[in-house]
């Protein structure tokens, strides 16, 4: 991470950067989301006891609803909601911005379907990784 300031791509307030697993992240200080960069999510991911493949279902995409990448700093991110979870994902650096809400769910998810995600060979973190559209 750098030290530029960034955006929160759900609400605008501020991300302030924080260590969770050795790992730098950004969060929002007003809505609590956090944004991964494209190498942050699969190093959290991989180094997360949250993993599996499941079938994901294909991910819905609202193309009207563009907004700042955090990042990028253009209208790169773009709704996306795969099995009921919501997230913003960055057409161009690949970042992903995942709602307070949405962590929580797809943690207790993974939690509740772990015997059929482990039946198919699947860890957690590359469950989780599949739903947000990230290489595992």
């Amino acid at each position: 991470m750098d030290d530029v300031s960034m955006d929160c791509a759900g609400c605008g307030g501020a991300l302030n950067a924080f260590t969770h697993r050795g790992i730098a992240l950004d969060r929002c200080a007003d809505c609590r989301a956090v944004w991964f960069d494209a190498r942050e999510a699969l190093a959290y991911l991989h180094g997360s006891p949250i993993g599996a493949k499941v079938e994901s279902g294909a991910a819905t995409t609202a193309d009207d609803d563009a907004r700042p990448c955090p990042r990028c700093r253009e209208e790169t991110c773009r709704a996306h909601e795969v099995r009921g979870i919501a997230f913003l994902k960055c057409g161009r650096c690949g970042g992903t911005h995942v709602p307070a809400a949405s962590l929580l769910e797809l943690t207790g998810r993974a939690r509740r379907e772990q015997n059929r995600i482990e039946e198919q060979g699947l860890t957690r973190s590359e469950w989780v990784a599949m739903l947000l559209g990230l290489p595992f």
